[in-house]
């Protein structure tokens, strides 16, 4: 049975309670109303997103290259596809006319794919269909026609340059993640050691945000099979995981906003909270 928002909520706030345990927080937490509110807050949201399984529709540019790449690498030998589930299952491919039929496929694939960015980005010529003889029996000549589906082969020189191109791209949008994700962990970060929570212990504060984002679902590289590890290894790999994103923050921030950002979020944030304290005095709370 599908869990509904309030029994995966409930589920959530089990797992966050149970983490904060773990690094010795939770009474610190749970007698902090505002900081203990947030988390619920965080926890509640997340519990309650409606979730879509993903699946793509279009191919990726950068895999389809690197693959043909490949084949061209090995078009003169036999390849040999393994599983990741099931490592035994495997398929041996040695005739080289099935690998060609592949490579053009693939050529295919990455020429619709791309739509002619490339040709537009690089300056090159547009590849055009192949060309095809067929034999004319009647007419006993050779007749020259177009293949409608297969189209020219990107050069090995011309997926290199795919290839360099794309990753760079992936690099960018990885370090905006990254940032994004890093702007999230910051608050956190800040509230609790305003609160006196965090005290500077950066492999077990960070893997405290790990474990947070992970119970959240934000991002596959949070992984919530580690919530029950904790050994040094573990928070180590936590902590490496935690810091490109604090630090993709930051330097988006320097840019920004200038080295002294910290300090600038640190007095608008006082200033904020000195407004919330007027607006309750005002109602009398």
């Amino acid at each position: 049975m599908e869990e509904d928002g309030k029994a995966r909520f409930e589920r959530m706030k089990g797992q966050f309670i149970d983490v904060c345990k773990k690094y010795g927080f939770y009474q610190q937490i749970e007698n902090n109303r505002g900081l203990y509110f947030s988390f619920m807050f965080k926890l509640g949201k997340a519990a309650n997103k409606e979730s879509y399984e993903k699946h793509p529709t279009s191919p990726d540019r950068l895999e389809l290259a690197k693959l043909l790449r490949f084949l061209w690498k090995c078009k003169d030998s036999e390849i040999k596809l393994n599983g990741t589930i099931r490592k035994d299952d495997n398929v041996q491919i040695r005739n080289g006319g099935t690998i060609f039929y592949l490579m053009m496929c693939i050529n295919k694939a990455l020429s619709d794919a791309s739509e002619g960015f490339y040709e537009d980005k690089f300056d090159w010529d547009y590849k055009k269909h192949l060309t095809i003889k067929v034999f004319d029996p009647d007419k006993n000549v050779e007749l020259i026609e177009e293949d409608n589906f297969f189209v020219e082969s990107y050069t090995k020189e011309e997926l290199d340059k795919i290839i360099e191109y794309e990753e760079r791209e992936l690099e960018k949008k990885k370090m905006a993640n990254n940032a994004k994700l890093g702007k999230e962990l910051y608050f956190i970060k800040y509230k609790m050691f305003e609160a006196g929570i965090f005290t500077g212990i950066k492999f077990r504060d960070y893997s405290f945000l790990y474990d947070f984002f992970a119970i959240l679902g934000r991002d596959e590289n949070f992984n919530p099979d580690n919530l029950k590890e904790d050994s040094g290894d573990v928070r180590r790999e936590k902590y490496q995981k935690i810091r490109p994103c604090l630090d993709a923050y930051d330097k988006d921030q320097k840019r920004k906003t200038g080295d002294n950002w910290e300090e600038i979020f640190d007095k608008r944030m006082k200033e904020h909270r000195k407004l919330q304290n007027l607006l309750k005095r005002s109602k009398g709370e």
